[in-house]
């Protein structure tokens, strides 16, 4: 066989529902309730027919399946968000939720565990969040600084002073500085600027599970109008597209997982691997081809970015008026 003829069925596995294990036909007696029946389970109370005796191996199952990991919804879900994530949405949104693992427990678990990898359960044993509140802080403080230093090159008209007239400028601005310095001559506003948004980043990275869900909630509501009345589900409703999109962070909390373990984290990775897993994801479980998916996508990030820069407007309107 081919790799043509592989990729073919690899296709037409994506595209079909999750195979559940036929019903045995075997009769068991339940030894909890006592009920004799056929299949798998006991009816009347949920037991598994086959009862192994306890070993370490099923302690540890026994103990991972508390968090989920264990489960076999789990193992289903994580297998299908990877290689048929749009489909696998559609199969849940269709009913077949037994199948799968819910969609927000599984986000709070794997938010548990970012946030674990994130303060030192890594290959490094370094605190990740602590780094990024850091280094956001010392490029804010960064950019301050240079706008202070510039704006002391300017010359009474305005313009920037060349690099030849700068060390005079700088002695006469250091002078004046020394004369008339002090707390009040400050620029309050830019610095409570630059505090305000510290406390915003790193009140997102200390309550990271609020924040996720933040921010799904203000993407999907602009890529919902996208893909409404998309072909395979013409009467798409939010409170679904929120579950897909649930779905896609999950996916992309994965990554994130797997990457800060090895420490192996870059900036915006997160935002790129939510995009790439959006538009993959929207194309299986919407109809769209290619390019009116990725083309949807597009717009949506053009409103997304636009809100966001009317809302830190507003931030900063806001921190002045109060100040």
């Amino acid at each position: 066989m081919n790799i043509k003829e592989k990729y073919q069925r690899f296709l037409e596995w994506q595209k079909q529902p999750h195979q559940v294990k036929p019903l045995s036909e075997e009769e068991h007696d339940c030894p909890t309730c006592a009920t004799h029946y056929k299949g798998n389970y006991c009816p009347r109370c949920g037991q598994a027919a086959f009862i192994s005796r306890y070993s370490f191996k099923k302690a540890f199952l026994l103990f991972i399946d508390v968090w989920g990991l264990g489960n076999r919804g789990m193992y289903h879900s994580i297998r299908d968000l990877f290689l048929r994530p749009g489909y696998m949405v559609r199969d849940y949104l269709n009913g077949m939720q037994m199948a799968y693992f819910p969609p927000f427990k599984m986000l709070f678990l794997l938010t548990a565990l970012l946030l674990l990898v994130n303060t030192g359960f890594n290959i490094q044993g370094k605190n990740l969040t602590e780094q990024e509140i850091e280094a956001f802080k010392q490029n804010r403080m960064e950019d301050f600084h240079q706008g202070v230093e510039d704006a002391s090159y300017k010359n009474e008209s305005g313009a920037m002073q060349t690099a030849q007239e700068r060390p005079a400028i700088r002695i006469k601005n250091v002078e004046i500085t020394d004369e008339k310095k002090s707390p009040e001559k400050k620029d309050r506003i830019t610095e409570l600027i630059e505090t305000t948004l510290n406390r915003i980043y790193e009140w997102s990275q200390t309550h990271i599970t609020i924040s996720m869900l933040f921010s799904l909630l203000c993407m999907a509501t602009p890529l919902y109008f996208r893909f409404r009345h998309c072909p395979n589900i013409p009467d798409l409703r939010f409170s679904e597209f929120v579950v897909a999109m649930t779905y896609v962070l999950n996916v992309s909390t994965m990554i994130m997982i797997v990457l800060n373990f090895f420490c192996l984290g870059l900036e915006s990775t997160d935002d790129i691997c939510a995009i790439i897993v959006s538009v993959i994801t929207f194309k299986q479980l919407s109809g769209y081809g290619w390019w009116r998916t990725i083309y949807k996508h597009l717009i949506t990030i053009l409103i997304f970015g636009l809100l966001i820069v009317v809302a830190a407007i507003l931030a900063v309107v806001s921190a002045i008026l109060v100040f």
